[in-house]
């Protein structure tokens, strides 16, 4: 009898340490910032990255725009971060960028992303 009391109390300790390793370890919306800046070279404009700039080729030229979140969400969970985001260039709107990440384990992975950064 002692023994199964000390298996089953063993075992909700093993469960509650992986329950707090993974809430410690979801990524952050700064995390995030840190991933776009990383996996797109560009340059973010305000703490969740609602904006950023980067650079494209139009007419056969390097050019600079800013692409902002035209729609999107974020579903801070508790053991996983997702994220889906659409960014459009309001000046023009054939720059997108539509994006559909989790977060887990300190890790920013890819779910679905739809991409078109130049206009040739």
């Amino acid at each position: 009898m002692k023994k199964k009391k000390w298996s089953v109390l063993s075992l909700i300790g093993v469960v509650v340490m992986v329950c707090i390793t993974f809430v410690l370890t979801k990524p952050s919306e700064t995390d995030f910032v840190v991933w776009m800046e990383q996996t797109y070279d560009v340059n973010c404009l305000d703490d969740n990255c609602d904006a950023f700039k980067v650079k494209v080729i139009e007419g056969g030229e390097n050019k600079v725009i800013t692409m902002q979140v035209s729609s999107g969400g974020y579903s801070p969970g508790t053991f996983v971060m997702k994220r889906e985001v659409k960014y459009r260039n309001f000046e023009n709107p054939s720059y997108i960028l539509d994006l559909n990440v989790i977060g887990f384990l300190g890790k920013i992975s890819m779910v679905d992303e739809t991409k078109r950064l130049t206009n040739e």
